[in-house]
């Protein structure tokens, strides 16, 4: 395995070569430059760390992901999940407890040990499972070199955290490091079989099939690769792992893609390190060259890669809407970017920002760290000095929504331009409301910096080398025509000074087709750093070509301009081939998608003409079907983009062969192979190259005005295909084939143009407007709109909790998330449709809530709303249903943005109905039966006039804008209640929901609790069977279950008769109408201040710290010595309760002094009395 060049005799040296060579090229590269001398080694050997446990955990999770899209797919074909099967379970009340593992992770923003942890628990969850992964590897890397992992991951928390390693100690503890690392690289040899890739071009040539792309191997970084007729759909413009046989691949998103760096132009592979400001679209992700940031939405849109989707189905795993995750940013500034060495001392401030959206942080420490050419000066005004470039600083806790800042003063030693090194910040916090506290930490990036020393003879100013490369194919030595090869510039850094905005074009004559690369390079370089860039471009024509580079021009950290010229131009030759060249011909005399019969004389003569090459008559016809064939398909190609270009629309391409399942949609042709056109999550055209090789091609688009008549093909052919591979994206049905276009005049290339044409249009002035107010219509569900079989569907995300998405009621299982539809007409494309499924899963939504709403619109109730049949999972028009249906909706017009409203009020009144429906039916939920006889709890039982006790009540908690829903947690001790909550409130942050009370099954009898609110009468007839519930409250030093789960009081009456139940539905409606400020009763007092100081026995200390008014937490904690830490757990703990779960508390913070506590002035007296 790898070993340092420096630490092997000389006849290993070619050993190490090829074992770099192998590995994929994020580990490869730091490792190849992590050698003994380099000033660097010791962050290569760091960054070489991370991408190892990171890219391992992006193939397990992206391994995981495929697993259950398989399952997916699958479902969408017609298979049902596998009973106690992974889908099953993700789809069933366990879920939650199924993923707990996954979730506590963190996942929101990384680290070097989160990624560990990640591994290790990928793994269990694995086992668990029974899951089958592609690459089982993956998952034991952790296990098996965890001695390895885990003394480096110590080590480097001792470099951010503890002193610099003495200089004369440093090369034999990278010495030792390299060999640890060399123990963990023994372990992924599996990966010599693999390699990581992304391929964004495929072509058909002849019989061939063949993906074009990059393949990150080895400490180059970026090769092309070509791979020819695989036999599994390769996804293109993203990056897989994929086996050497192009038999088995990963897809790594969302934990990897290949992506510009931050001010550059240029793209390097690069793993997912956070959410930016916890922005689930919003995504960094990090390479040795630098950092990238993506948003999901715009990748889609730009690059028809459905990053979003892809994004959401790893949310679904690793996210939970009840876990608390910091917020925490960085940043680290130096007052001046350019210093000498011998001036005045220079000031790094560091500052944290814990967010508005974070949690409290307990333990927050910054380390600072500097680089050779720079000191900490001795005497600092705060923090501790490790040593001369290390400082330390801590904060006792951070709040929400805070900033702190530290300030040293550093001076210049030596010169040189570098870049600061990362600050790193730790911290502790509470994963969930139960855990323990758990340690993270952040980086703050460092400025780049240049010092001058005025006795210097060397002048610290960057010079840029260019260096050009021409890379023919498959290892040749030179170059034919139809050849692709790769075109290499290199530019290098070889001052002393850093080099800003570094940029250059290239210039490729005509007769060199461009594959890919870009057209204008901007990168910035360091002292001694090079990059590479590479165009794939291929030869059309025979000749002697000259590629030009343009001055390379760029700035130093002054500002000044700098020039290196590239007048000379890079020459080379492309050889003469007789039958690639007879290829070309036959593109040039089809170019107009037309053949004559004087054409076809002169592709004969052409044919004819390779009789000495190819004797054979049966081998140059195959060639000349080929050739045709393989003409007309880079024809359309070209055509479509060129109109999406001319449109300024993005146009992606995918390829794909269709499922058994599919093929059964055009009877008896079987499994077609597709090159399908896609803009955003539209596919709207497609070739059909299943019969190339005979010289038969098939041509599809969505449907378009007059696609149903000649000389399009008729419907009733069957010729028509899936649109991609997902069932779900509908099919494509308007057809004409090559063989009807290629000598009719009338389908010449103009007609194919106008063709694409309208299909682009068709999204632009129909697609796009539905896609509007699809998503306007998502939005107020609390969800996203999918465009699927031809129409939008609403996806409801498991992690919403907001009052207005009706996942309550709507929460389907199976393979898609989906609660709506919307519909255009056909006719008239201001007209709407839109649909709510309001079963969907719901816990006891049956015909009694469809029955419900008849009767309501047979009183005259909602009279435009209808009920439609089920379109599910087939194409369709929204027809009025003519049997019982859970399709309800209601059409609209819609014209522009101006009408969003009418969307929304319609959306607001589906969701209203739903809700009363489901209140209607609430005997049939889990809450209203008991046990294996299914015991009927009476204020849910209905009565012989069949209502019950609620149903007779339902009216006036609606007047009051009362709903009843199910409680959004697993939570054992609420989970199956029912919730009534005002419809007008927005989620508690970090509770499972805000009620006003809620009715429990208990044994039987059922339960009935309630919350309290300032303003709400004590006189009110249910204050006297209302106590408090010692169950609720649970261990001490923990926030307790009547706080966490929203549930203060509790009907004391075993037995609950209707006028105890109606005496309580009058205090819910007294609480909706009250402040809604939470408080504690004057009856129930005694009882909650007994529980409050039994929870938190150190209460009483702290009342007492307080009695003379408000006081800081440091001061607090200063006073309590060694008990320090654990009073401020307290602190935290108790002004939790108001800051995060909307419950009065015994301390709130104070109004009268800045970052301090005080008691509650509502109960002051009181704290004060009950603890003495």
């Amino acid at each position: 395995m790898w070993r340092n060049p420096h630490d092997m005799p000389s006849g290993e040296l070619q050993m190490i070569t090829e074992t770099l060579s192998s590995l994929p090229s994020p580990i490869a590269a730091p490792l190849a430059m992590a050698t003994p001398g380099n000033p660097q080694r010791k962050d290569m050997l760091r960054f070489a760390l991370e991408n190892i446990v990171s890219l391992i955990g992006a193939i397990t999770v992206g391994d995981l992901l495929d697993q259950i899209a398989s399952l997916e797919e699958e479902a969408e074909d017609g298979k049902e999940a596998k009973e106690g099967g992974l889908l099953a379970l993700l789809s069933s009340d366990e879920s939650e407890e199924i993923l707990a593992d996954l979730q506590r992770i963190g996942m929101e923003q990384m680290s070097l040990g989160k990624w560990v942890a990640l591994l290790r628990t990928m793994a269990a969850f694995s086992k668990k499972h029974g899951l089958k992964p592609e690459l089982p590897d993956a998952l034991s890397v952790y296990d098996d070199a965890k001695k390895a992992v885990d003394e480096l991951v110590t080590r480097r928390n001792h470099d951010a955290h503890g002193p610099m390693i003495p200089q004369d100690k440093l090369d034999d503890e990278l010495n030792d490091r390299s060999k640890l690392l060399n123990d963990i690289l023994k372990k992924l040899s599996f990966l010599d079989n693999w390699q990581l890739s992304q391929f964004d071009r495929f072509e058909i040539n002849g019989s061939d099939q063949c993906y074009f792309g990059t393949q990150y191997t080895g400490e180059e970084g970026a090769t092309p690769v070509e791979l020819k007729d695989s036999v599994i759909p390769i996804p293109v413009g993203e990056p897989v792992l994929i086996k050497k046989d192009g038999k088995k691949l990963i897809r790594l998103l969302p934990l990897a893609i290949v992506a510009p760096i931050d001010g550059e132009g240029n793209t390097e592979f690069s793993l997912y390190s956070k959410e930016v400001k916890k922005n689930s679209n919003e995504l960094g992700f990090l390479s040795v060259a630098g950092s990238s940031t993506v948003n999901t939405i715009i990748w889609l849109e730009e690059h028809g890669v459905d990053l979003p989707a892809r994004r959401q189905s790893f949310e679904r795993l690793f996210k939970s809407a009840e876990s608390i995750t910091p917020s925490v940013e960085a940043a680290l500034e130096l007052s001046t970017r350019n210093l000498n060495v011998g001036d005045e001392a220079a000031e790094l401030t560091i500052t944290v920002r814990n967010q508005k959206d974070s949690t409290d942080l307990e333990s927050v420490t910054a380390v600072a760290n500097l680089p050779s050419t720079l000191k900490f000066v001795e005497h600092q005004d705060s923090g501790t000095l490790l040593d001369e470039r290390r400082m330390e600083f801590e904060w006792s806790s951070m709040e929400t929504n805070s900033e702190h800042t530290a300030t040293f003063m550093v001076e210049a030693v030596s010169q040189g331009a570098e870049n600061i090194p990362p600050a790193t910040v730790s911290f502790h916090y509470r994963g969930t409301e139960t855990s323990e506290s758990v340690e993270d930490n952040v980086e703050a990036t460092g400025p780049a910096i240049q010092v001058l020393d005025p006795n210097s003879e060397d002048a610290l100013i960057p010079i840029i080398n260019v260096h050009r490369t021409l890379h023919p194919a498959d290892g040749r030595t030179e170059i034919e025509i139809g050849d692709r090869f790769e075109f290499e510039v290199k530019l290098e850094n070889i001052g002393l000074g850093r080099a800003s905005g570094v940029e250059t074009y290239i210039l490729i004559p005509d007769g060199l087709q461009v594959l890919d690369g870009p057209e204008h390079v901007l990168v910035n370089l360091a002292p001694g750093e090079s990059r590479k860039m590479r165009w794939s471009i291929r030869a059309r024509r025979p000749g002697v070509y000259q590629v030009r580079i343009c001055d390379v021009v760029y700035k130093d950290l002054s500002g000044k301009r700098n020039a290196t010229e590239c007048s000379e131009e890079y020459r080379f030759l492309v050889k003469s081939n007789k039958r690639r060249q007879f290829r070309y011909a036959i593109r040039d005399v089809v170019s107009d998608l037309q053949i004559t019969d004087e054409e076809e004389s002169q592709i004969n003569s052409m044919r004819d003409g390779l009789k000495e090459q190819m004797p054979d008559d049966a081998e140059r016809e195959a060639l000349r079907a080929a050739a045709e064939t393989d003409a007309i398909i880079e024809i359309v190609r070209d055509s479509v983009n060129g109109v999406a270009r001319e449109k300024g629309i993005r146009v992606k391409e995918q390829v794909f062969t269709e499922t058994k399942w599919q093929a059964k949609y055009h009877k008896e042709r079987g499994q077609r192979s597709v090159l399908s056109f896609v803009n955003g999550d539209i596919p709207f055209f497609a070739i059909d190259f299943t019969e190339s090789s005979d010289g038969k091609l098939f041509f599809h688009s969505l449907d378009i005005p007059g696609g149903d008549r000649p000389p399009f093909r008729p419907k009733e052919e069957s010729l028509g295909i899936y649109a991609t591979n997902r069932v779900v994206n509908g099919t494509l049905d308007t057809c004409l084939t090559w063989e009807d276009m290629r000598r009719d005049h009338k389908t010449s290339l103009p007609f194919l143009k106008g063709w694409i044409g309208r299909c682009l249009t068709r999204i632009e002035k129909q697609f796009r407007p539905w896609e509007s107010v699809s998503s306007t219509f998502a939005a107020a569900l609390g969800g996203r709109s999918v465009h699927r079989w031809q129409r939008y569907e609403m996806v409801v995300p498991d992690q919403t909790k907001n009052n207005l998405c009706i996942q309550d009621i709507a929460d389907p299982s199976g393979a898609y998330r989906c609660c709506g539809w919307v519909f255009q007409a056909e006719k008239d494309p201001s007209r709407y449709t839109l649909i709510l499924n309001m079963k969907s899963g719901a816990p006891g939504m049956s015909k009694g809530g469809v029955k419900w709403v008849k009767a309501q619109q047979s009183k005259g109730l909602w009279p435009e709303f209808k009920f439609y049949k089920s379109l599910a999972k087939k194409p369709g028009h929204p027809e009025p249903a003519t049997r019982d249906s859970y399709w309800i909706g209601c059409e609209i017009e819609w014209k522009s943005s101006d009408d969003d409203e009418v969307i929304k009020t319609a959306a607001n009144q589906l969701i209203d109905i739903c809700r009363r429906a489901f209140a209607a039916d609430a005997d049939k939920t889990e809450t209203a039966t008991y046990g294996k006889g299914k015991t009927e709890i009476p204020m849910l039982s209905k009565s012989e006039s069949g209502e019950s006790w609620m149903d007779q009540r339902m009216e006036e908690l609606f007047d009051a804008r009362i709903g009843l829903r199910m409680a959004f947690t697993t939570a054992a001790f609420i989970k199956g209640s029912l919730e009534l909550f005002m419809l007008s409130d927005s989620p508690a942050t970090g509770a499972p929901s805000t009620s006003l009370g809620r009715i429990k099954t208990g044994g039987g009898n059922g339960e009935l609790w309630m919350n309290w609110f300032e303003g709400m009468d004590t006189s009110l007839n249910v204050a006297n069977s209302l106590v408090v519930d010692a169950g609720t409250w649970g261990k001490p030093e923990k926030v307790p279950d009547a706080i966490r789960k929203d549930s203060l009081l509790r009907i004391k009456e075993e037995t609950i008769d209707q006028d105890l139940f109606n005496s309580w539905i009058d205090g819910i409606i007294a609480a909706s109408k009250s402040s809604r400020i939470p408080a504690w009763p004057s009856f129930a007092m005694d009882d909650i201040l007994a529980q409050v100081n039994a929870t938190e026995p150190r209460l009483s200390s702290l009342l007492k710290m307080l009695e003379a008014g408000p006081r800081t937490i440091t001061d607090l904690r200063e006073e309590a010595g060694e008990d320090g830490k654990k009073l401020l757990l307290t602190i935290n703990r108790l002004t939790g309760w108001t800051k995060r779960y909307n419950k009065p508390s015994p301390l709130v913070p104070s109004n009268e002094q800045a970052d301090a506590i005080e008691i509650n002035p509502a109960y002051r007296d009181l704290l004060l009395t009950s603890a003495s």
